[in-house]
């Protein structure tokens, strides 16, 4: 064999041997050039189906798959996605996933946490979640005024997904789709002038009230009694029907109302008004006696510490309130001291 024929064979073999490297090299890295690696939270791994959009609700596939940034642990896409999917997994999926499970866990505080930066997400049930958490958090600490604030965001988030959630998390849904009675886990109750300016101010951001009004009816109730507490004129808000009687907690509120006229107004009427009407003639410094408004707080935090804990807790914390300085100082710490404390 000559010189020249051997080294033609090993330019024939170098040649198969490259051949074979790069056919290896291609094969080996085919499911990232013509797809991505995806892991989800459950360890499922999706490969070579390409992204085809995404958006801060979900990413989609070429195979008609969608997942939300909450489902994906992380993932190799497509170089003009990365960047955008990498961020997405870190500042939406994986707070809006501490969020749900917190929240099936039944802690808002926590949940509070990760809700704080989901509260103006573009998905209405992300939108819904963080807010509802962030108003159940608020309430538990006794701040009802930022809490109406969530709660009302919460309903508008509702009503652009009509009531489709995950089975999950259906009981934070709100009862009735036309938003016209009064929450029980968060009454009309205030107490703080200064955060109740600054409620109405927040909710004007989410528009017109009146606009508000014909959307979420209820919210005629909750901005009159903010009104009343941060001694602000609301207007001639509209009343729905079923709430009107509400209505007439405004001169309450206002310490407006003799102890008589307050039993006029709430005889007959539901519990949750019963509640709210002797809470503000209670807080009122210009009604009844000192011993007759720490009474009524004490009866509220009696009667409905069960049903209605945050607002039983917070006339307890109304009544040490005025009582601070008084006879009834110290009985009234003796209470406190034995109240379990009912935060979620």
């Amino acid at each position: 064999m000559t010189i020249r024929t051997r080294q033609s064979e090993k330019l024939l073999h170098l040649a198969i041997a490259n051949a074979l490297t790069i056919g290896m090299l291609f094969l080996m890295s085919a499911p990232f050039a013509s797809g991505q690696t995806i892991v989800l939270r459950d360890l499922t791994l999706i490969e070579s189906e390409k992204v085809i959009s995404l958006d801060e609700s979900q990413l989609r596939l070429a195979g008609g798959r969608t997942l939300t940034w909450d489902q994906i642990l992380q993932a190799d896409v497509d170089d003009r996605f990365q960047q955008q999917v990498d961020a997405n997994i870190t500042n939406i999926g994986q707070p809006t996933f501490r969020l749900k499970n917190r929240i099936l866990a039944d802690n808002f505080v926590l949940a509070a946490d990760s809700a704080q930066a989901l509260i103006d997400s573009p998905d209405p049930h992300i939108r819904f979640l963080a807010n509802r958490a962030m108003m159940r958090s608020h309430a538990h600490s006794g701040k009802t005024e930022p809490a109406v604030v969530c709660m009302l965001r919460a309903m508008l988030a509702q009503k652009e997904f009509a009531r489709q959630i995950d089975p999950p998390m259906e009981h934070l849904l709100f009862e009735d789709n036309s938003f016209s009675s009064v929450v029980h886990d968060l009454l009309p109750v205030f107490s703080d002038g200064e955060a109740a300016s600054q409620a109405i101010a927040d909710i004007g951001e989410l528009g017109n009230e009146r606009v508000l009004v014909n959307k979420l009816p209820v919210a005629s109730v909750y901005l009159s009694l903010l009104g009343a507490t941060a001694g602000q004129n609301i207007g001639n808000l509209p009343f729905p029907d079923t709430l009107n009687h509400w209505r007439t907690l405004v001169p309450v509120a206002l310490g407006r109302i003799g102890q008589r006229t307050l039993q006029h107004t709430i005889s007959g009427q539901d519990e949750t008004f019963r509640i709210a009407a002797t809470f503000y003639w209670s807080t009122c410094d210009k009604n009844g006696s000192l011993e007759k408004r720490i009474l009524g707080l004490l009866r509220i935090a009696s009667a409905w510490r069960d049903k209605f804990p945050n607002i039983a807790r917070l006339s307890l914390q109304q009544a040490a309130k005025i009582a601070q300085g008084t006879r009834f100082q110290k009985d009234l710490d003796k209470v406190a001291s034995k109240t379990p404390d009912t935060r979620g």
